[in-house]
């Protein structure tokens, strides 16, 4: 096994639709969301060049049009609402089968805060791996001769967009050469993005959605799926 370096989870909820700000800050006081995860208010610095603070009115104009964020006392988790946008992001550092369950229970109460409106949701995990002095060959042999410097790249990113058309799943991969010096270890980013359309769904359609995404099969997939391009490299140094 290959070892993730840097594990990272953000889910995206589109369409997430309070009046203001104030009203997503009620709801989440009403059910008290912020002291069952241990979450708090994070206030944005609002001190302008040298020092100077503005006038409380403009502090107010201000707040008003910045996104709310809430941060988890361990710092892993951090919770941006933005009114302008209508948008829900739930950003999760560290993530792993042992923190897995908090997560994606803490993800699914914001959510049915607004389960009924939203029209689009997403998740994406991504995760690092140091390859040392080996190389993925994920490009064919023919399209690396086709460009004789290839050698000399600096970072290239192959995306492959796949349709689960039984669920209705988009699910995007992603895996990027991050290093960028070539006598540095080969070091590569692989990420996935899994996305669901629900504008046409009933809430109770949408829940059942929302429930498969934040499975830990899902993520469970992830690291499967990772090793198995991961293997598809010129030598077997790095296997653990």
């Amino acid at each position: 096994m290959y070892e993730m370096l840097n594990p990272k989870a953000t889910l995206v909820a589109l369409n997430y639709n309070f009046l203001s700000a104030n009203e997503f800050i009620e709801k989440v006081s009403t059910k008290k969301l912020l002291e069952k995860y241990s979450l708090k208010r994070e206030e944005p610095s609002l001190k302008l060049k040298d020092g100077i603070i503005p006038p409380p009115q403009v502090i107010n104009d201000i707040r008003n049009f910045l996104p709310l964020s809430f941060l988890s006392n361990d710092t892993t988790i951090k919770i941006i609402y933005t009114q302008q946008e209508l948008k829900l992001v739930i950003n999760k550092v560290g993530i792993d089968t042992d923190n897995f369950k908090n997560y994606s229970e803490l993800s699914y109460d914001f959510i049915d805060l607004k389960m009924s409106d939203i029209n689009a949701i997403g998740m994406n995990y991504s995760a690092e791996y140091n390859l040392k002095e080996d190389k993925l060959l994920l490009l064919s042999s023919e399209a690396v001769k086709a460009v004789p410097d290839f050698e000399s790249n600096i970072s290239f990113e192959v995306v492959l967009p796949i349709y689960e058309s039984d669920n209705g799943v988009l699910k995007t991969y992603r895996i990027r050469k991050s290093s960028k010096d070539e006598a540095l270890d080969h070091i590569y980013e692989i990420s996935v993005n899994y996305h669901f359309d629900v504008s046409q769904m009933t809430t109770a359609q949408k829940s059942e959605k929302i429930d498969q995404l934040l499975s830990i099969h899902r993520y469970d997939e992830f690291c499967s799926q990772c090793q198995r391009f991961l293997e598809v490299n010129n030598g077997k140094s790095n296997k653990k």
